[in-house]
């Protein structure tokens, strides 16, 4: 079994993150699919004598969205700070909007 984690770009809402899942979980040899709506990763589980991660990233790419596989490695410089209060993932977006406009530093 082999456990990856993918960066999917192109969703605009929590029912886009549900059809994915719910298509991938589909697929032949998938074992376990979870989409993180707010983070935009697709935590997968899979057979890889039955399923391929570019076959994944294919079946992705057909519903309309990219798929590209995260990196292993964390940033030196990432730091992970916990936020409380956000209630949907239009709060998550809008943090992060407001955290990358540049404030001409």
């Amino acid at each position: 079994m082999i456990k990856d984690t993918l960066s999917i770009s192109g969703m605009t809402c929590a029912a886009c993150a549900a059809a994915i899942e719910a298509n991938i979980r589909k697929l032949d040899g998938a074992v376990s699919a979870a989409i993180n709506f707010a983070t935009e990763k697709l935590a997968i589980e899979y057979d890889e004598s039955l399923l391929s991660l570019k076959e994944i990233q294919e079946a992705i790419a057909k519903m309309g969205y990219n798929a590209v596989l995260d990196a292993p490695e964390k940033a030196e410089n990432e730091v992970i700070i916990p936020i409380g209060g956000m209630t949907c993932a239009s709060c998550a977006q809008n943090l992060e909007k407001a955290l990358e406009e540049p404030k001409g530093f």
